[in-house]
Order: C-alpha cells, then structure tokens, then sequence
C-alpha cells in the first residue's frame, strides 16, 4: 500500500506489476494506492539444513529457514518416517546415540500449496572412553578445545587431568 501525503497537481503515473491492480482511496489529507492481486514469490528455502557428526551423548540441532506465502508448514522426518511433534524450522534431540544416525529431511509447504524437502545426515560417534584434559585454551574448563577429545565431559566420561603436562 502506498500513502501519500495530501497535494494539489499532477502525480506521476504509477503501473502495478503484471496481474496487479490499484485501487486509489481517497481521504481528506491522503491518497492511498492500494495494491490488488499480487502474489508472493514462490516457496523457497533460504538456509538448508546442515549434517553433522555428533558424539554420543551431545545435543544436535537441524534448521531450515524459507520464504513464501503464508502459512508456511514444517514436518521433520527420520529416514523418510515422520517425526512426531517436529513440525518447527528446527529439530533438536538433546542427547543423541547411535540409533539416531541417519537422513533427517524437511518436508515444507506453503499457503499456495507449494512443497519442498530438504535434506541432511547425522553422523553419530559412540564415546564412552576417557576425555583427557589439555588446557590448550588457557584454562576454561567450559572451553571444548580445552579436552582431548574436542568435547566437555559429562557425567558418563572418566576424566584425567594430568599436572605439568606430564
């Protein structure tokens, strides 16, 4: 919708895009050009979804971000089969273990019915070993880098933290 303020004279001539067309309203301190039948662009997917390698027992997250006429629908599926309640532009598993390993694909819709699936594979690693400590970051024990390997230990790992690098 285009407002403009009111004016005496002469407006340039305004063309609505193919499909489209104007309706003029008129108020008492405006002239308003309202646009009638233009649509949005099609569905299209801006961020696709990325896969991941993941030790066991961290989180994941899988995202999408798309474009498109409104209401736009999400259903996360795991190895083709819906996921039950996953129907966000994200997907998170708080702890992952080797069953989850897999293709987890998007299926979006759009209000014009339009439809896409995008796609990506988790990659799970098993650890239940020893995560040894390094202090290669200067300490931070929050740090992932900080431990060998690349990881924060949680309450399933044996830690060894060795003094003097010895």
């Amino acid at each position: 919708m285009l407002t403009t303020a009111a004016r005496t004279g002469t407006f340039a001539n305004v063309i609505p895009p193919p499909g489209a067309t104007l309706n003029t309203i008129y108020s008492p301190t405006n002239v308003i050009l309202e646009v009638v039948g233009l649509t949005n662009a099609p569905l299209q997917v801006l961020t696709n979804p990325v896969s991941q390698t993941i030790w066991t027992p961290d989180p994941v997250t899988f995202s999408v971000s798309v474009s498109g006429v409104t209401p736009i629908s999400f259903q996360w599926l795991f190895n083709g089969t819906n996921i039950a309640g996953a129907n966000a532009t994200s997907y998170t598993m708080p702890a992952v273990n080797t069953t989850n390993a897999g293709l987890y694909s998007v299926l979006v819709t759009d209000g014009n019915g339009g439809t896409t699936n995008v796609s990506a594979t988790l990659t799970v690693i098993p650890f239940t070993g020893t995560i040894w400590w390094t202090n290669t970051l200067g300490g931070n024990w929050s740090v992932p880098a900080n431990w060998l390997p690349n990881r924060i230990p949680n309450g399933t790992n044996n830690v060894i933290i060795v003094s003097n690098g010895t």
